[in-house]
């Protein structure tokens, strides 16, 4: 299956290639080496490589390798989004980007540590080092609060406008300000 051409009198043994596949299509490369018997002789190889014809395209390496992983992890974004009604409320503390990150990396087949407890994103090595050079702005306390913790700190705050507005309170701040 593999035509050599070699040029020069030295003869030296090529290591063979496995097939990828039975029906493939075929590339021609040449390869120049330099190593020989003599060290004298200069050989030129010409090799047939055999490359899977569904390899060629795109769409196929992104539905093999990229949508298996990335497709599971929208659904679980999507689901944890719908849980903290981020599609109800324009303002959150729930960033999609970050679930998505944290999914792919805690899931990545790639990695050679699995970790027990899933790493949140920001204890990501490589997250944690570009948020050390790209700090993030604080998030308003209004995006961060869910609606009963929101609604918690609107009545303290009334309460206390209340009872600080009642005239015995009135007296009581004036007589300790002097």
């Amino acid at each position: 299956m593999y035509s050599t051409s070699l040029k020069g009198n030295c003869i030296c043994e090529m290591k063979c290639l496995d097939e990828i596949s039975n029906v493939s299509s075929s590339v021609s490369c040449v390869i120049s080496t330099l190593h020989c018997c003599d060290r004298d002789c200069m050989k030129e190889e010409k090799v047939n490589i055999t490359i899977e014809e569904d390899d060629l395209l795109p769409s196929n390496y992104l539905s093999k390798n990229i949508f298996g992983l990335l497709i599971p992890a929208l659904e679980e974004t999507l689901i944890e989004a719908s849980k903290r009604n981020v599609l109800r409320v324009q303002k959150c503390r729930f960033n999609g980007l970050d679930n998505i990150a944290e999914i792919l990396w805690n899931r990545n087949p790639r990695h050679s540590k699995i970790y027990s407890p899933p790493l949140s994103v920001f204890d990501i090595p490589p997250f944690k080092e570009y948020l050390h050079s790209h700090p993030r702005s604080y998030f308003p306390k209004s995006w961060l609060w869910s609606e009963d913790e929101a609604a918690l700190h609107i009545q303290r705050y009334v309460r206390g406008w209340f009872v600080r507005k009642r005239m015995d309170v009135q007296e009581m701040r004036q007589f300790w300000k002097a």
